[in-house]
């Protein structure tokens, strides 16, 4: 059936086929450079890349393997722009986005989707990660983000960090993990020109992320 986009977006010319194609190719294309770049700065092959320790100071909770793999895939950033273009998104649209390091993959897809349509994303990124995440120090999600910026391949889209976890304070780490969570989590909004989410309690955290 056809597609009606909400009434607060006004008229939306939609896509051609040929126009959703090239803007899949140009996702998966942002997608696979930016795997590259992440890949041969940690050493490591490119399905490799994202696929973190089981075990860091910095894990939360548990994760499956095969659901880490499962997001690692190229079909992800062309299925957002699917998605972005059903849900009427149109270019200079602005999407949020909340992104955490258990699945960086799926991070990426949204980036390099927005970033082919012309959208501006406006997220806000927290370090830690569930198991065989973005768990590594070095390779959090903040971090990747900040390298692949000054790569000059995918734009910042992170308006605001915190270290996440429990109360977005990782109160679920010991105390080493904890500290090392926010300090990347300092570290990275400076890094980002983005502002530094230390909230008190689980409100102000939902406060400052809206």
């Amino acid at each position: 059936g056809a597609i009606v986009a909400p009434a607060w977006l006004g008229s939306r010319a939609a896509g051609t086929p040929a126009g959703l194609e090239r803007e899949a190719d140009q996702a998966e294309d942002l997608w696979r450079r930016s795997i590259g770049a992440i890949a041969t700065a940690k050493g490591v092959a490119p399905d490799e890349a994202l696929i973190g320790s089981e075990w860091t100071p910095l894990v939360t909770t548990l994760g499956e393997i095969e659901a880490k793999r499962v997001s690692v895939s190229p079909a992800w950033p062309r299925a957002l722009v699917r998605e972005f273009h059903r849900a009427g998104l149109r270019r200079g649209d602005v999407v949020a986005a909340s992104f955490s390091g258990s699945f960086p993959g799926i991070n990426l897809a949204v980036m390099s989707a927005a970033q082919s349509m012309g959208l501006g994303l406006v997220a806000v990124s927290s370090v830690t990660a569930s198991s065989w995440g973005a768990t590594d120090p070095g390779f959090t999600w903040p971090e990747m983000e900040v390298r692949l910026d000054a790569a000059g391949i995918l734009r910042r889209a992170t308006v605001a960090v915190s270290a996440g976890g429990d109360g977005d304070r990782a109160l679920d780490l010991d105390d080493e993990g904890r500290a090392l969570a926010r300090s990347i989590a300092a570290r990275c909004a400076g890094e980002l020109r983005a502002r530094l989410v230390d909230p008190d309690d689980f409100e102000s955290a939902i406060r400052s992320r809206l």
